[in-house]
Parts: C-alpha cells; structure tokens; sequence
C-alpha cells in the first residue's frame, strides 16, 4: 500500500509540474529553437509507431503503382503538392522548408525505408505539429496514390531526371488522370 501511495504522488507530482510549465510559458514553442534530445525520440518515436500502426489498418485497394502514366501523375502532384518543403533531387531547400521544425524528411530516403501504405497514410492524413498537411482532405484517393507511385521512383532519380519527369507530366495536362483511368475526385485545384 506504501509504494502505491508514493506512486500516486509521484504522479501527481510530475502532472502538477508539467501543467506549470505549460502555463509558466517558460517552453519556448518557437519554430527556430531545435528539440531536445528527449522530446525529439519521443515525438520521432510516436509519430513512426502511429504510422506503421495505422497504416497496417488501411483497407484500402492499392493501384498498380509501376504504372508509367500514374507516376507521371504523381511527378507533377509531387512537385505542386509536396516539393517546396520536400526538396527535390539537386536542389536547394525552399526558405519555407528552412523554417519548418522539425525538419521535412528527405522522401527520397522515406521512399526506401516505408512501405506503400505507410507513405499513403501520412500523405493523406497529415501529422500533427510538423506543418505536414492532410491532403486527403483536398486529394482523393488516385492522386494520393499517384505521389506515393512517384515518391517510390524518387530514390532512382537525379535532378536532371525529375525535372524531366515534371515537364514531360505538365506538357500532359495539368494534374492529369492516369490514362484510360476517370477521375473520381470532384477535387478542383
């Protein structure tokens, strides 16, 4: 009874201290202050086992994501949609990825180490407090799998490649549908 009473107070004690610090407004939630160690593994290591966790639950039907006409789709989602804080092969981050905290990973690195649902969960759910937005709310389905297609070919890609996969998608249409594949989104642009 003894230990469980010390565990009751340690417990208060660390919930009464957590709520003083938030109202103190000593945490500096500046953009430019780096995360400690501490709060970094904790929030890395949440928002990876979320992802997988959830990602796993998906039933949803995956497309053919080798297919030629929806990574071209996905190459001019990707470069409207995700490239000014993903930076692309052979370029210079954006100043708005410079200033987003914690950094943008590096998709051509995530395009080698998640797995298809995985990058489809987080393109179009988001995650909180990263300034990764939901594109589901705005995309559908087909085009949010057309940037996971594309985000898969990215590890292959230099600069020169992707700028060309982008032009070849633009002088297509702008974010066109995948050949012979109607559109089902309502979504404009």
């Amino acid at each position: 009874m003894k230990i469980l009473n010390i565990a009751i107070v340690l417990v208060l004690v660390t919930m009464l201290t957590a709520i003083g610090l938030i109202y103190s407004g000593f945490i500096n939630v500046g953009a430019n202050v780096k995360h400690n160690s501490l709060s970094n593994w904790l929030l890395t290591t949440a928002m990876h086992k979320s992802v997988k966790r959830h990602a796993q639950e998906l039933s949803i039907a995956m497309p053919e994501l080798g297919d030629h006409s929806l990574i071209l789709v996905g190459a001019e989602n990707y470069d409207v949609m995700c490239a000014t804080c993903h930076t692309p092969p052979g370029q210079s981050a954006s100043p708005l990825a410079q200033g987003l905290n914690p950094e943008p990973p590096d998709l051509q690195e995530s395009g080698k180490h998640r797995t298809e649902k995985e990058l489809f969960w987080v393109t179009k759910n988001g995650v909180r407090m990263t300034g990764m937005p939901a594109w589901g709310l705005t995309h559908s389905d087909e085009e949010i799998w057309s940037v996971v297609a594309f985000m898969q070919t990215l590890p292959n890609l230099g600069s020169d490649e992707y700028k060309r996969m982008v032009e070849l998608a633009k002088r297509k249409g702008s974010h066109m549908q995948p050949e012979n594949k109607p559109s089902h989104s309502g979504h404009t642009h």
